[in-house]
């Protein structure tokens, strides 16, 4: 099966609320004004994953990262992620960072490190995600990951 990473359209928004209401993400503020998404599609045109990306100044911030159970294994969540990536230092960021309390290992185990929260709200303080999770009292309860861009 292919399964090709593309920037998502605005024709992409319902098959991303229900990839992420399916897992249980937040579902606030996707492709908002900003904000970038990717999606990984079959050669059906299916939506398998999806991932966001939210920019400050000098860092990014990945969310919204979802993959549907039956496509883990094609190892779409790196790709998406090494896609992000890419397309972060190639605009100039120094610094990648993401919330997750479900998928700690995961980001740990594809180069990201454990920071304080406070180390991301002060990278990225007017980000939506940041924002939202701000004003629904989230921050406290979350955890932060960070990659070197350089």
């Amino acid at each position: 099966m292919n399964i090709n990473i593309i920037t998502a359209q605005a024709a992409d928004y319902d098959s991303i609320i229900a990839l992420l209401k399916h897992v249980n993400l937040l579902t606030d503020d996707i492709l908002v004004a900003g904000t970038r998404y990717w999606v990984a599609k079959t050669d059906a045109g299916k939506v398998a994953a999806c991932m966001g990306m939210e920019f400050g100044e000098d860092a990014a911030l990945i969310r919204s990262l979802a993959v549907y159970e039956v496509y883990q294994g094609e190892r779409l969540a790196l790709r998406l992620i090494e896609n992000a990536v890419e397309e972060a230092k190639t605009a100039g960021y120094h610094h990648i960072y993401c919330f997750s309390t479900r998928a700690a290992d995961y980001f740990q185990r594809v180069g990201f490190r454990p920071v304080p929260v406070a180390q991301l709200v002060k990278a990225l303080p007017n980000v939506p995600q940041v924002v939202r999770f701000d004003k629904i009292g989230k921050l406290a309860g979350e955890r932060a990951f960070h990659k070197a861009l350089m």
